[in-house]
C-alpha cells in the first residue's frame, strides 16, 4: 500500500473545498451494505429498514415508536409506515402501554420471531463479504475509529447495542 499516497489524501481532506474522504468512503460503503443486504434480502420481500426494525425488537424487546425511530435515526411517520406493513405481515403486534393508554408497545410476534434468526444470518454472511481479504488488526482499528469518530460527533452512547457500547468503552 502506497502509505504517501494516503498521507497526502489525508492531508487534502482537512481543506474545507474538499468533502471529508472518510465521510464519503462512509457514506458509500453504507449505501453499498444496504445494496447488498436488500438484494440478499429479496427472497423474504422485506427493506433493510424493516429487517433493522425486526432483528432491533428481537435483540432488545418490546418498544415503542419513539424509542424505534430515534435508534433508527429516521422520522416517526417513516417508522410508523414499516411498522405497519410487518404488522400487516404477522411479524409484529402493537399492544397498549401499561401506564399510558395512548402509546401502542410494539413487540414480535411468533412468526417474527422464527424469521429473525434467517435475517440475521443474512447480515452475517453481508458482513463476512465484506470483510474478505482485509486483517484482523486492520479490522479492530477500523471499528475502533469509526467508534471514536462517533463519539467525536456527538453520537450517543445509549442508542448503541450492548455490544457496540461495550467496544466503545475500550476505545476511551
Amino acid at each position: 500500500m502506497d502509505d504517501a499516497f494516503f498521507q497526502k489524501l489525508h492531508s487534502e481532506a482537512r481543506d474545507p473545498k474538499r468533502d471529508s474522504t472518510i465521510a464519503w468512503w462512509a457514506h458509500r460503503l453504507s449505501m453499498a451494505f444496504k445494496v447488498q443486504v436488500d438484494e440478499y434480502m429479496k427472497e423474504f420481500e422485506l427493506p433493510t429498514l424493516e429487517v433493522f426494525l425486526l432483528t432491533h425488537l428481537s435483540e432488545v424487546g418490546p418498544s415503542t415508536l419513539v424509542e424505534l425511530s430515534k435508534m433508527l435515526e429516521y422520522t416517526h411517520p417513516a417508522v410508523l409506515r414499516h411498522l405497519d406493513n410487518l404488522e400487516e405481515l404477522g411479524y409484529l403486534q402493537r399492544s397498549p402501554h401499561e401506564s399510558d393508554r395512548r402509546i401502542k408497545v410494539i413487540s414480535l410476534t411468533d412468526k417474527g420471531r422464527e424469521l429473525v434468526p434467517k435475517l440475521k444470518e443474512v447480515f452475517r454472511q453481508v458482513h463476512i463479504k465484506s470483510l474478505e481479504g482485509i486483517p484482523v488488526e486492520d479490522q479492530v482499528a477500523t471499528l475502533k475509529t469509526l467508534l471514536v469518530m462517533y463519539k467525536n460527533l456527538g453520537g450517543d452512547p445509549e442508542q448503541l447495542d450492548s455490544f457496540h457500547a461495550e467496544v466503545m468503552k475500550h476505545c476511551e
